[in-house]
């Protein structure tokens, strides 16, 4: 009796408990992991033909006012030319082919050995990470951005370290910042110098914040550790075929894009910007100048320069950080190739002009 009676409960009483379980809950969450995909990828493919087709309207409406005021914007092009010829090429060019030679000789591999530590110590990256941030300080954009998109291809770099490279590799160079814009646009050497600290500590500073905020899944997980033989088999040729396409990229960039924000100021564009800017009481003198550097960094450097107040070398420093459409575009380029998600990189390079607008404020002040 003992046995029979409790057969019927124990056999009984687990159905109705796991029968809700796997019949309710179950169904419940697949539906709700399955609905939202369908949305987002709705979302994604609007979001992606919406700028798209900006993008061709844009590139359509600049070809036509080009060629219906040539008298205008011919002039402006060539202005933009003489600028990266004067004061770009020469700085940019010479690193872009010692780069090439020290990958072609096998160079990187041993400053990379020697960059370890620092690079381990600052970012989390291996040796190739400190190689990239050192050039990047010296050359300046975009040779940072090629470095990493290069020793990412080469499988060097895991996707997490060019992450954190991307960002921390974003710098000018100390011959522009100190030479053009201390020197040539506010005749003082010292201003430089303080905007060229504060803009390398703010990129110093987001590169170790991005360390200590990324997430750490195990070992490096990196594609591969040797060159590949296509890197071995380059030749001095190459390496000044390479430097050159890349130093005639930044110039057609420079150019561009200096047209693009003399129409944009000719039609009134960035008038709304410069209304949004103008309500900061402080920053009011600078609205035009800040606007205008958003499109072509070195125009609104050389419009907040000419005005005689403190807060134009925290102007400077924040234009020259964030490098405006120009120089992010040059960087954008390369870094999709380093699968580097580019509102990420937007989001940072923000974040790093607004840090070295305060410093060099401070610095200032002292």
């Amino acid at each position: 009796m003992k046995n029979s009676s409790a057969s019927p409960v124990s056999s009984a009483s687990p159905a109705p408990s796991r029968a809700p379980c796997s019949s309710r809950t179950a169904p419940a969450s697949a539906e709700a992991r399955s609905a939202p995909v369908p949305v987002r990828r709705t979302r994604q493919k609007r979001r992606i033909s919406f700028f798209r087709g900006a993008l061709t309207a844009t590139l359509l409406l600049f070809a036509f006012l080009f060629a219906l005021f040539p008298e205008r914007y011919v002039p402006v092009c060539l202005d933009g030319i003489r600028l990266w010829a004067l004061n770009v090429l020469p700085a940019v060019f010479p690193f872009l082919f010692v780069v090439s030679l020290l990958q072609i000789t096998g160079g990187a591999e041993k400053v990379s050995r020697a960059l370890l530590p620092v690079s381990r110590a600052l970012f989390g990256t291996g040796g190739a990470g400190g190689f990239c941030f050192f050039m990047s300080i010296l050359s300046g954009y975009p040779v940072g951005a090629t470095l990493v998109a290069g020793f990412y291809k080469d499988g060097r770099l895991s996707d997490r370290e060019a992450k954190i490279l991307a960002c921390a590799c974003s710098t000018s160079g100390p011959l522009f910042i100190v030479g053009s814009v201390g020197a040539g646009m506010f005749s003082d050497k010292r201003t430089g110098f303080l905007i060229l600290a504060a803009h390398l500590l703010a990129v110093l500073f987001s590169g170790v914040l991005l360390r200590l905020l990324s997430c750490r899944r195990g070992k490096r997980q990196l594609r591969g550790v040797s060159v590949p033989h296509s890197s071995q088999a380059l030749t001095l040729s190459d390496g000044i075929r390479n430097s050159a396409i890349t130093a005639i990229g930044v110039g057609g960039c420079i150019a561009f894009f200096y047209v693009l924000a003399a129409m944009a100021y000719d039609f009134r564009l960035l008038l709304p910007l410069q209304r949004a800017i103008s309500r900061i009481p402080a920053l009011a003198p600078y609205a035009d100048g800040l606007s205008r550097g958003l499109i072509e960094m070195t125009g609104g450097c050389l419009s907040a320069a000419s005005i005689s107040s403190p807060l134009s070398a925290p102007c400077c420093a924040f234009l020259v950080t964030l490098g405006g459409a120009s120089i992010l575009f040059q960087q954008i380029a390369c870094l999709r190739s380093a699968n580097v998600r580019i509102p990420f990189f937007l989001a940072v390079k923000l974040f790093q002009s607004a840090v070295a607008f305060l410093l060099c404020l401070l610095f200032v002040s002292l």
